[in-house]
């Protein structure tokens, strides 16, 4: 059976999701970001001091990597980097 490959163009969030689905479903998947980390706008060197997600904490995490129960509710960039 031929592997199937895809690239992703971008490591934030939507990226992410993407790229995991597609690895969950077997294909060989490449993601490019132009950025030196992963993360989109909570990459380090791209957000702003005190920035807040603008949805709770819950809704920032996959299923098999859940955001910390130590974080507050609406975790801030410095939590997240």
């Amino acid at each position: 059976m031929e592997t199937k490959q895809i690239c992703v163009i971008g490591a934030g969030i939507s990226g992410l999701v993407t790229a995991k689905t597609f690895v969950e479903e077997g294909y060989n998947v490449t993601v490019f970001e132009k950025q030196k980390g992963l993360g989109g706008v909570w990459e380090k060197s791209r957000s702003y001091p005190g920035l807040t997600t603008q949805n709770t904490g819950d809704t920032y995490n996959f299923s098999d990597y859940p955001m910390p129960a130590s974080y507050p509710e609406w975790p801030e960039n410095r939590r997240l980097n």
